[in-house]
Formats: structure tokens, C-alpha cells, sequence
């Protein structure tokens, strides 16, 4: 299921990236990214199910327990397994290489996402390739007849002991497996190591956080402080309030002088009586 998982998640970057690229790309509608979204799942979580599903028609028992590494898949070698197995995630290994061409940007996240694609094709496909190669060397294909004799023994468990692998299949079995083991540790550090750190993701984490803290403490409410453009316009009101209240305080008949002596005009003299006024 991993075997095809990872593929398929590098499989959707790529298709992604060469959207983001591409000199024709139009923004899509709500229905379009829906449905984009739908076929993504699909890819990343139904694919892989349906592959983990599929494997079980050449699983001849439940798993090897191989001393120093583990548990190891168990596969009953026919030519139907060669498609199930080794088909199919190296089909999606093969789209993302014909999918790489026109990556034209240079931001971050397209670094970023270009390096992962890249990366995984680094360490997974030649992998698949020397699994197959390998297992073809030392595995006989048997005929697949019916599916009651592949899986005749199938809640058996069988158990390797390193003398068992001492000699140079098992060596090579035991490189391969452990090589094949931690390539999917590897992918997965570096698929944090670039995504893990970005902006978005960071906010990501600080929401998640924030929600899972208010459940579990009261927060407190508390005052922002006032930019200056909130300050200067609090404090205009204010002036304003107290020129109001001001103009409010003041009497009545203060009113009735001042606006009569501004209103009312001063007597009118005739010559005689502003010639006698002057001297």
C-alpha cells in the first residue's frame, strides 16, 4: 500500500506543478476544483487501497518474519504478480518522469515540491527495478491455477533465521529489504523536512494549537493596544464631547448680549454730530 501510495501523492505534485507551469492554465470554477479535489483522493487514498486489495490474490500466506529486520510481505511469485507488484508502481514512476516536462517557475514551494518528485523518483524507482531484477534471479515464476492453491497455507507465518540467509541470495535479500525499509523512512523525513517548515504549514500549526488549548484552558480576555490613528481619533471625540458639553454650560442671557451686540448695528449720526464727535 505504501509502494503505492507515495507514488501516486509525487504522481499528483507533479501534475500539479505542470499546471502551475504551464502557459495555458485557467483559473477554474467551484465545480472544477470540487472535482479536482475528488480525483486527488481518489488517487492518494483510493489507489492504494484498491493496490492493498489486490495484493492479496498472489499473498500465499500472511507474512515472513525475517531475523534483524522484521516482518516482510509474503508474495507468491507468478506472472500476475509481476502486474500487480511490480506493474503497476512502476507505471506511476513512469507517468511522473513524463509528467516533469515544463516546470518553468523558480519560487520556493515549486522548489519544493519539484525536489520531492525528484527525490522519490531517486529512491524508489531504481529500488522497484532491482527488487524485480533480484527476485527474478533467485524465485521460481510459478503458474497461478487457482486461488485455492495460493492461498492453501495462508495463516502460516514463516520464519527466517539468519543462518537460513547466509548464503549470497540471502545477502542480497537482506540488503535489498533492508534498502527497500528505510527508503520509506527517507522519503518521509524529507517530505516533512520540505513541507513541514513552510509558512502556510506554521499557521497550520499554531491554529491547531490555539483550538486544542481552548479546550483545556480559559482564556482570558484581553485589551489590544490602540494604534496611533485609534488614539488621535479617540481623543478627537473627546475634544469634541467637551466643546459640546461646554457650549452647553454656558447661560443664557451671556447668549442674548453676544449675539446682540454682534447683530445690532451702531447708531446712525448725521455730519454735524460725528464732526462734533471727532473733535
Amino acid at each position: 500500500m505504501v509502494t503505492m501510495g507515495v507514488p501516486c501523492c509525487a504522481l499528483i505534485i507533479s501534475m500539479k506543478l505542470l499546471k502551475i507551469s504551464s502557459l495555458n492554465y485557467i483559473p477554474q470554477s467551484e465545480k472544477q476544483i470540487l472535482r479536482q479535489r475528488i480525483h486527488d483522493i481518489g488517487c492518494v487514498l483510493v489507489l492504494p487501497i484498491l493496490y492493498a486489495l489486490l495484493t492479496l490474490i498472489n499473498q500465499g500466506h500472511r507474512f515472513n518474519i525475517v531475523e534483524g529486520q522484521g516482518c516482510q510481505p509474503a508474495v507468491y511469485l507468478t506472472a500476475l504478480t509481476i502486474v500487480i507488484d511490480y506493474g503497476m508502481p512502476l507505471t506511476q514512476d513512469f507517468d511522473i518522469i513524463l509528467r516533469r516536462s515544463g516546470t518553468g517557475l523558480s519560487t520556493k514551494k515549486f522548489l519544493r515540491m519539484i525536489s520531492f518528485t525528484l527525490i522519490d523518483l531517486l529512491l524508489n524507482f531504481p529500488t522497484f527495478l532491482t527488487d524485480f531484477a533480484l527476485e527474478l534471479s533467485y524465485s521460481k515464476i510459478h503458474p497461478y491455477t487457482s486461488w485455492d492453491l495460493v492461498h492453501s497455507g495462508f495463516s502460516n507465518i514463516w520464519i527466517y533465521p539468519i543462518s537460513s540467509l547466509a548464503n549470497k541470495a540471502g545477502q542480497q535479500f537482506l540488503i535489498l529489504s533492508s534498502f527497500s525499509s528505510w527508503t520509506l523512512c527517507v522519503t518521509a523525513i524529507i517530505f516533512f523536512l520540505l513541507f513541514g517548515f513552510s509558512v502556510d504549514v506554521r499557521l497550520d500549526y499554531s491554529k491547531a494549537q490555539k483550538k486544542i488549548a481552548s479546550f483545556f484552558l480559559k482564556q482570558k480576555e484581553r485589551t489590544l493596544p490602540l494604534s496611533c490613528s485609534q488614539f488621535d481619533s479617540i481623543q478627537e471625540r473627546k475634544e469634541d464631547e467637551n466643546s459640546l458639553q461646554r457650549s452647553s454650560n454656558v447661560p443664557e442671557e451671556s447668549k442674548s448680549i453676544d449675539t446682540l451686540s454682534i447683530v445690532t448695528d451702531p447708531p446712525s449720526l448725521s455730519l454735524t454730530e460725528k464732526h462734533e464727535v471727532y473733535i
